[in-house]
This record gives C-alpha cells, sequence and structure tokens, in this order.
C-alpha cells in the first residue's frame, strides 16, 4: 500500500465555542474523561485517569475493518474519508436520536 497509516477523525454536531470548552472546561473534561490535567497549550502533556466502564453500562466498542484493496487504489481513499462520516453520524444517531447533518451524496 502507498499509505498503510489510518486517520480517524470524528464529526461531531456541535460549534468549534462548544467543542473548546468541552475540550478545556474542568468540569466538561471531569464528565467526559474523568480527572484529567493539561494546561492545553502547545507541546503541553495531557495525563489522563484510568479508564473504567461502570459495571453493567451500556457501553459498547466498535472496531472496523476493511481489507482486501488493491495496490494504489481509489476506493480505499473514498473508503478512507467515509467510513469516520459514517460510524460519527451513527454514534451521534444513538446518542440522541438524531444523525449528523450531512447531505449524502452517492
Amino acid at each position: 500500500m502507498d499509505n498503510p497509516d489510518i486517520t480517524y477523525a470524528i464529526y461531531i454536531a456541535a460549534t468549534p465555542e462548544k467543542l473548546w470548552k468541552a475540550l478545556t472546561s474542568p468540569e466538561a473534561l471531569k464528565k467526559n474523561w474523568g480527572r484529567i490535567e493539561s494546561p492545553w497549550t502547545v507541546g503541553s502533556t495531557v495525563t489522563p485517569p484510568v479508564t473504567e466502564v461502570a459495571p453493567n453500562a451500556p457501553v459498547v466498542r466498535l472496531t472496523l475493518t476493511q481489507t482486501g484493496f488493491q495496490e494504489n487504489s481509489t476506493l480505499r481513499s473514498g473508503c478512507s474519508r467515509a467510513w469516520p462520516e459514517i460510524l460519527s453520524s451513527v454514534k451521534t444517531y444513538l446518542e440522541t436520536g438524531r444523525p449528523l447533518p450531512f447531505v449524502w451524496k452517492h
């Protein structure tokens, strides 16, 4: 493969301001990640907590693997772009009852 690396991007139905607040607000960080420490400056260290799922909590992990692409496949680049959009929309749909507002073009 010409580029075996995979980059996963997640799409969030929010404004940039709300996302920044969720990433930097101590209250939001505690709710989403537990106790995390970082000054959130370029090159700074982020110290995450040890993560555990509460007993009987409805949390699942979805892993998607697509294989069998030919060398220099144009299909691979399309799939690399589409899967994060699709999976992010599924995540949002399951959590909020609404998919992300993408306009799907086929």
